[in-house]
């Protein structure tokens, strides 16, 4: 699984970032398998300022 990819049923993620440059992380459930963040499919998003740690980030 590619570095910043969440296993199917979530847990940790790393993402290598340039320490001090603020980062929006999105993540989503492609329920139809397209591979795109289609209006009605879930999803989360977060802010965070690198280097961070303990950032949750929510699907819903």
């Amino acid at each position: 699984m590619p570095e910043g990819d969440v296993a199917p049923g979530g847990g940790p993620f790393r993402l290598e970032a340039a320490p001090g440059l603020p980062y929006r992380l999105l993540a989503f459930l492609d329920g139809n398998g397209n591979g795109l963040l289609d209006p009605w499919e879930p999803r989360g998003e977060a802010e965070a300022l690198a280097p961070a740690r303990g950032v949750v980030l929510m699907v819903h």
